[in-house]
């Protein structure tokens, strides 16, 4: 079963636990893509969601891919028309 759960500032959060896993997953879904673009800032949400995975000023995008590989982990993204998703 699905839950779903809408906060007062919009932002929704949807839940479902699958018992025969002992694993997780996130994905942040934003409501920005090709869609919502114009010719000023056309491929912008596909830039950002680029950039996300370049690093900060205490660890490169190397050490972060390591890090989250070591625990089994794995990073993405991508872009759609409707949609910016950032999943693990």
């Amino acid at each position: 079963m699905d839950n779903k759960f809408v906060f007062d500032n919009g932002l929704k959060l949807v839940h479902k636990q699958m018992d025969y896993t002992r694993s997780v997953s996130v994905g942040i879904f934003f409501n920005v893509g090709s869609s919502v673009e114009n010719d000023e800032n056309n491929g912008i949400s596909h830039f950002i969601e680029h950039m996300v995975f370049k690093g900060t000023s205490s660890r490169s995008c190397e050490d972060i891919a390591r890090e989250s590989d070591i625990m089994g982990g794995q990073l993405n993204a991508f872009t759609s028309k409707e949609y910016t998703c950032f999943f693990s």
